[in-house]
């Protein structure tokens, strides 16, 4: 059967399957087919990936907001991703006008704020919040990001080290004194602290890795799963989103743009740069890049920095730029 829509009748189409799927209205079977449609008419119609919703900016902002505390709500639930039909549900409780949740889903994934978990024949992929979409979410204070954690003791800094990166006993120091306010006089005092009841290894000076003994990790987990949900994954906790100051101007010398590899180089960086990947670092804070040569993915977040150049950790709103930071993935 051949029909020939318009593209409004498409997109029409596009919401009313997609409705249909969230509300469980479809038998198994149909569902598989409404799905294979949704797929042709993505394929079909690649221009709708390119155009902001019909919403604009704002509406698109408002649904992407509702996406990512559906994602992060179910995380706290026990729940690592979501599919796209469940998606448009929280989104249709949202109701912004003129926005579709496959234009939402696929802007979104294009700056980095979502992850796709691939599908199989006609199951449904699921999606789930990178590290730049946690940023979006994360509350503020004026122009500056509001840090959840409060670094009281050395015991509080055992459990972030271990959730900094991915749930483990390896963490990367700045992104650690970034995430709790610590400086490097506060940070050193309390490490010592660790160092000398055997939770926290040697320091190695020219290096940024962390890495907690085995008895610190035991120690962090027994803190970690003392506050979890009932059905939660300890290894599928979402890492603190790093904070950040917005507005500065973002300073990034040839030695900001370069990967460890010494042959990748993240041009997009440049401030002549008119890259998607640049805005989404300049208004979320933090973006995931591949480098081409070596093949590492990295998170490059923005760290404020006081006049003198040395980062801002302790008082961000005394900053005057951002330098863009590397961290493995």
């Amino acid at each position: 059967m051949r029909l020939q829509l318009s593209e409004d009748e498409a997109r029409a189409l596009h919401a009313g399957l997609l409705d249909a799927l969230a509300a469980d209205l479809l038998t198994p079977v149909h569902a598989a087919a409404a799905r294979r449609v949704l797929d042709r008419l993505g394929n079909k119609v690649p221009s709708w990936l390119e155009r902001a919703p019909v919403g604009g900016e704002t509406g698109y902002l408002m649904a992407a907001e509702w996406v990512l505390r559906a994602l992060v709500d179910a995380e706290e639930r026990g729940r690592t991703v979501l599919t796209e039909a469940e998606l448009a549900h929280a989104l249709a409780d949202a109701k912004p006008v003129g926005v579709t949740i496959g234009d939402v889903l696929a802007r979104m994934r294009r700056e980095k704020l979502l992850r796709v978990i691939g599908r199989r024949g006609d199951q449904a992929a699921s999606w789930s919040a990178a590290p730049a979409g946690r940023r979006l979410l994360t509350g503020r204070h004026g122009d500056v990001v509001a840090s959840e954690w409060q670094i009281e003791d050395a015991e509080a800094l055992v459990e972030l080290i271990f959730r900094e990166h991915r749930t483990g006993r390896e963490a990367h120091r700045p992104s650690v004194q970034a995430i709790g306010r610590l400086g490097d006089e506060r940070f050193d005092e309390l490490a010592q602290v660790l160092r000398g009841h055997a939770l926290l290894e040697p320091a190695d000076e020219d290096s940024p890795r962390l890495a907690l003994t085995q008895g610190g990790a035991e120690m962090a987990e027994q803190r970690v799963r003392a506050t979890l949900p009932r059905h939660a994954s300890l290894y599928e906790l979402p890492a603190p989103p790093l904070p950040c100051r917005t507005g500065l101007p973002v300073r990034a010398a040839w030695e900001d743009r370069r990967c460890t590899c010494g042959s990748g180089h993240a041009a997009w960086l440049q401030r002549s740069s008119k890259a998607q990947l640049r805005r989404t670092l300049l208004r979320d804070g933090a973006a995931e890049w591949d480098c081409r040569w070596c093949g590492r993915r990295w998170l490059i977040y923005l760290q404020a920095h006081l006049a003198r150049g040395a980062p801002a950790y302790e008082a961000p709103e005394q900053a005057i730029f951002n330098r863009p930071i590397w961290r493995p993935r």
